[in-house]
């Protein structure tokens, strides 16, 4: 009998003790404590305790203000990867400088006179390897990419000659030609440094270095007046190697870009000393 005292006894004070807890509980506003993360403009919501999603949903912008929520910016931890701008393809016009770096020619190279608006330069940069140095600001580029250049001759009756030991040219007088130029294809490797400055969602960027290259074809081209062509594939007494200055300037993938060889295209005491330089636009892949 007194056991079952003792145990109805127990019963009722843990009842009414639980009951006053839950009461108490239902009386009282939990605080929730909510994280806002935003990655790249989107916002990702943790709430750390139970309750009313949907209601802390309709809610927390309302409490921006009030520090409802804390804000944690973690943009940092995907910082956008450093990327090159010399992969894609270029347009630019070819010239010559000659020792002086002046675009005069000297008095024994008369004859290669350049028509410059169809004197072209072509270039498809396939390859593009970006090193970073300064998180996605600064870095290393470089690559792989083939050059056409195209010299047209402005007296297309004067034709270049392969068969001395030096490079000449002979005034043909009985056909008339449409076209004459010298073709060189090259093969080109850049080294570099490249800064960029993000503005907006966007970047300006700035290139400057050097670049080598290595002729893997020439040749001349002629066009008669009456449609006949000629195509003559020999070396033309040019070097095979050459190297030089590049710089580039743009904003997104589109930009601008100088070339300057520091190697004369022909070879010493071959050919007049001229060093080919060239400007152009450069649209990045």
């Amino acid at each position: 009998m007194k056991l079952l005292t003792l145990t109805l006894t127990l019963t009722f004070f843990a009842t009414t003790i639980f009951a006053q807890t839950a009461d108490t509980l239902k009386a009282k506003k939990v605080e929730m404590d909510t994280a806002i993360i935003q990655v790249k403009g989107k916002k990702i919501i943790i709430i750390e305790e139970k309750g009313s999603f949907e209601d802390r949903w309709k809610n927390w912008d309302k409490n921006n203000k009030d520090g409802f929520h804390k804000t944690i910016n973690i943009g940092g931890c995907w910082e956008k990867k450093f990327d090159g701008h010399y992969g894609g393809v270029e347009l630019g016009i070819n010239n010559f400088l000659n020792k002086d770096m002046e675009m005069i020619l000297p008095e024994d190279a008369g004859y290669l006179e350049l028509e410059d608006s169809r004197s072209i330069e072509f270039s498809l940069n396939l390859v593009d390897v970006a090193v970073p140095i300064v998180k996605n600001r600064l870095g290393l580029v470089t690559g792989l990419g083939f050059t056409w250049n195209n010299y047209h001759l402005d007296n297309k009756q004067l034709l270049l000659q392969n068969d001395g030991d030096s490079l000449y040219a002979i005034e043909d007088t009985v056909a008339s030609y449409s076209k004459n130029k010298l073709n060189a294809v090259f093969v080109n490797v850049p080294l570099m440094l490249e800064f960029q400055q993000p503005i907006g969602n966007k970047d300006f960027w700035i290139a400057v270095g050097g670049y080598a290259g290595v002729k893997i074809g020439s040749s001349t081209k002629l066009k008669t007046n009456d449609g006949d062509k000629t195509k003559t594939r020999k070396d033309f007494h040019m070097n095979t190697l050459r190297y030089g200055l590049r710089a580039q300037v743009g904003f997104e993938n589109f930009g601008v870009y100088c070339n300057y060889s520091l190697q004369s295209l022909f070879k010493k005491n071959e050919g007049p000393e001229l060093y080919p330089i060239s400007l152009g636009v450069t649209l990045a892949f």
